[in-house]
């Protein structure tokens, strides 16, 4: 260990310490052979689906048969409502800061699934202006966060490794490779 990443090491926080130590560990689910496998039995997405429908949503058998999680794009409506509402948590509590970054990709995490086993979650947007604009619903939304509160940790890591693959899925459909496969 250099002088550099000791005086690193000791300015960290203990939090911070067990999240560096977490990444130097092997993850057993965020890694190449995983994603392949998962990535092998997916159903190719197109382009169009998204463009016309205004998002992009992906069936992904995680476990076949036991757990089959649909996953959806997050639009800039609410990955600005998620963000502001951090900021307003931090400005009451600014303790908050200090895992802000880990419940930031929780939100996410719950706006980027639609349904799992085939059950529904609470859709947290709603269509406003004659199918144009859409408004964010706080309400539903706590729900949804709910639900996912009362979830394991290991299953929330797992559905939030599963919805960063599917989010790199959709954002491969608009590189010019696709583009030229389709």
């Amino acid at each position: 260990m250099t002088d550099e990443e000791k005086d690193e090491l000791a300015q960290s926080s203990d939090i911070d310490f067990d999240l560096m130590m977490n990444r130097l560990r092997s993850d057993v689910i965020n890694n190449p052979e995983e994603k392949k496998a998962i990535e092998s039995r997916l159903k190719p997405m197109d382009l169009s689906d998204g463009l016309l429908t205004g998002e992009w949503k992906q069936h992904v058998p995680i476990h076949p048969g036991k757990l089959e999680v649909v996953f959806r794009t997050i639009t800039p409506l609410e990955n600005e409502e998620i963000r502001k509402h951090l900021l307003e948590e931090v400005l009451k509590d600014e303790r908050s800061s200090r895992f802000a970054g880990e419940r930031y990709g929780f939100m996410q995490t719950v706006a980027a699934v639609h349904s799992i086993n085939g059950q529904e979650l609470p859709r947290h947007l709603s269509v406003v202006d004659k199918g144009v604009g859409r408004k964010f619903m706080w309400d539903t939304f706590g729900k949804k966060v709910d639900i996912f509160m009362a979830y394991p940790g290991p299953l929330i890591q797992a559905l939030g490794t599963h919805a960063y693959w599917f989010d790199l899925r959709v954002r491969m459909l608009f590189t010019t490779v696709a583009l030229k496969n389709g």
